[in-house]
């Protein structure tokens, strides 16, 4: 879905370009200029409508407070596959491991209920604070005596 929003805003600017460029180019030869009018509109009402649906994506769990991280364990717990599937939630610890290059994300629930979430030590991955609001894209998760490790990459 945010592949085909990006596409969609790059075609919009395009319309955008060429209508402006048919007009002025219109303008300096002194015709009718019906056609540029409405590329160049069509191209806003595409930028105004794709930027609406990017700023309306929802992740498909959310673990931002205590009563969500709960849900999310439970959903866990319950074994249902979420590989593939987006989350956001606010970070509650921070870890690293240097050697392996990874950044772990504490995420918020119950501390007997613990969830941690594996990132590349990237450049964006470092500068997560804890409190920070993130949203990744869970690639696998692991169970280990009721801890759960998903390893993921940023959206």
């Amino acid at each position: 879905m945010q592949l085909f929003l990006g596409l969609l805003i790059i075609f919009s600017f395009i319309l955008i370009a060429i209508g402006i460029i048919w007009f002025i180019v219109i303008m300096i030869k002194k015709r009718r200029f019906g056609y540029p009018i409405v590329v160049f509109v069509v191209g806003i009402l595409l930028l105004i409508s794709s930027s609406f649906g990017a700023y309306f994506i929802v992740p498909d769990y959310n673990a931002t407070n205590e009563q969500e991280g709960e849900n999310f364990y439970q959903v866990l717990a319950s074994g249902e596959d979420v590989q593939g599937e987006s989350l956001t939630f606010t970070v509650d610890e921070i870890g690293s491991n240097e050697q392996q290059g990874l950044v772990g994300l504490g995420v918020v629930s119950t501390k007997e209920k613990p969830i941690t979430v594996l990132l590349n030590g990237s450049g964006e991955s470092q500068a997560i604070q804890s409190g920070d609001t993130v949203t990744v894209q869970i690639n696998s998760i692991s169970n280990f005596a009721s801890l759960f490790i998903l390893k993921a990459t940023l959206e």
